[in-house]
């Protein structure tokens, strides 16, 4: 499972649609930063969080919390918005909560600061034809520092994960946007054996600048596996 909450500005029009079989709406937001976090935001026809959305206008901002998941090509965060509401230009949100099984082996920036790795995350929907049930999986790059890095360069692949940080707007060599979801905590579930500075500066937000995700011994259990 995935989860985010988040504050979004509005850059795009709600649009209708048809998403599994079912009429749907959907606009393009971004999450505040430096760059903004580009996102999509959907939500079901018949569901509470519609409404706010179509009072809403482009360049409002609005806090939305609900599953997360990647578009198809994996360079886009979706989320389903179940709650949607008003916010102020002084509040900032950039919460996200994956669940899922650890992939390949990490990667470390030349910096040796920071590790990444990717984290497999599968969600089920219904095909609205059939009746059967259909896995997809999503892909998120996570990204650690201090202990939180040692951590995620010490579990086995397959390893049952919580991730829990802020996401971040990132560009591949080639030039393409893809989301990176900073790690600020690590809980290991099941093991098996064998951006750029603070987007929420100018608010009152806290505990987004880099310092926030090198935490320190207390904050981590010894016992890692």
């Amino acid at each position: 499972m995935s989860y985010a909450t988040a504050t979004v500005v509005l850059t795009g029009a709600l649009t209708p649609g048809v998403d599994n079989g079912k009429e749907s709406f959907s606009a393009a937001a971004e999450i505040p930063g430096d760059p903004a976090v580009r996102v999509q935001l959907w939500t079901p026809a018949n569901a509470s969080a519609l409404k706010p959305l179509q009072e809403a206008r482009l360049g409002d901002r609005l806090i939305v919390s609900g599953p997360l998941s990647l578009a198809e090509d994996g360079n886009l965060p979706r989320v389903t918005a179940l709650v949607v509401c008003p916010s102020t230009d002084d509040q900032y949100l950039s919460e996200a909560v994956v669940i899922g099984r650890i992939g390949g082996d990490s990667k470390a920036a030349e910096s040796g600061k920071s590790a990444k790795r990717s984290v497999a995350v599968n969600r089920y929907r219904r095909d609205p034809q059939t009746e059967e049930t259909i896995e997809e999986t999503d892909w998120y790059t996570v990204r650690a520092f201090g202990f939180t890095m040692q951590k995620l360069e010490r579990l086995s692949k397959g390893a049952l994960v919580q991730v829990a940080g802020t996401l971040s707007q990132m560009t591949s060599a080639k030039g393409e946007a893809y989301p990176e979801l900073k790690a600020r905590s690590i809980t290991v579930h099941k093991n098996r054996k064998g951006g750029q500075g603070d987007p929420s500066k100018g608010t009152k937000a806290t505990g987004y600048d880099s310092d926030a995700f090198m935490g320190n011994a207390d904050d981590i259990s010894i016992d890692w596996d």
